[in-house]
């Protein structure tokens, strides 16, 4: 019994030093951008220019060059293809993981110190980086602190 309480305690208290990460919402980062190429639907434009350190606009037309229309989003399939052919480089692994966990669980227990991670679900695409003072933030909407993950992409690229 002793074990198990030790344990709760222990998984809380990650929890909570977890919630004092940082969130930074492209939405509102990359909004001239957004509204000057008339964009939405646009998490994988973001993703790339946050994970790989590019302009939004080259992002967008780099994700448009392997099949992303304007406004509908992007199919994973396809983030995945152009991911690797432009910045195969960059790429260390890509995992699915058995079951899926939100994206600061993620953070704190799957990630690796020294790398940044594009991660996803059926319907999203973010960005995960560990900052010089070791804090994970998170890179994509303002709620996705509690987005599920399903896949990672696992970059050695760093901001």
């Amino acid at each position: 019994m002793k074990k198990i309480i030790a344990i709760i305690v222990i998984v809380v208290c990650n929890i909570i030093s977890i919630q004092g990460q940082n969130i930074v919402n492209t939405s509102k980062k990359y909004k001239e951008d957004r509204e000057k190429l008339k964009s939405a639907a646009d998490c994988t434009v973001r993703a790339v220019a946050e994970a790989f350190n590019v302009s939004y606009g080259k992002a967008f037309r780099q994700m448009k060059k392997f099949g992303r229309a304007n406004k509908k989003g992007m199919k994973r399939m396809y983030f995945i293809n152009a991911v690797e052919e432009l910045y195969i480089d960059e790429v260390v692994s890509a995992g699915i993981l058995e079951e899926s966990t939100w994206s600061a669980y993620f953070a704190f227990y799957f990630a690796e110190h020294g790398y940044t991670y594009l991660v996803m679900n059926d319907n999203h695409i973010f960005v995960i980086e560990q900052n010089e003072n070791g804090e994970w933030t998170i890179y994509g909407n303002k709620g996705d602190f509690y987005t599920e993950i399903k896949m990672f992409i696992k970059l050695k690229v760093n901001n």
